[in-house]
């Protein structure tokens, strides 16, 4: 039943996206659901980076891109993700946070 529901939200996502490709909040809705649902990193970091070539320091999507990296063992590209979080977030606990990731990502000490 679960996987019925995800199906339904990815095809009404992607519906969302073909209506208007600059809608934010269905690509990071679609990356999202693609990383943390679906495991489809590879999909995720398609949306995400769509995402972010429209919103390039939407902070939320990069967090979800860095993890979807990560995940894949890219760990370069998800460092690049955290290092443009810290470079870009207007909240310094947020860029905090980017930073503690990125070091632990690259077995960096504190």
């Amino acid at each position: 039943e679960r996987a019925a529901y995800y199906g339904m939200a990815e095809q009404y996502y992607l519906q969302s996206v073909a209506i208007d490709p600059n809608y934010q909040d269905g690509l990071f809705a679609l990356g999202t659901l693609y990383h943390f649902e679906l495991e489809r990193h590879l999909d995720a970091i398609g949306a995400l980076e769509t995402l972010l070539a429209r919103a390039p320091t939407h902070i939320q999507g990069l967090f979800v891109l860095a993890r979807s990296h990560a995940t894949l063992g890219n760990v370069d590209e998800a460092a690049a993700a955290y290092t443009r979080i810290v470079e870009n977030a207007a909240d310094s606990d947020v860029a905090d946070r980017a930073r503690r990731n990125r070091q632990l990502l690259l077995g960096e000490a504190e």
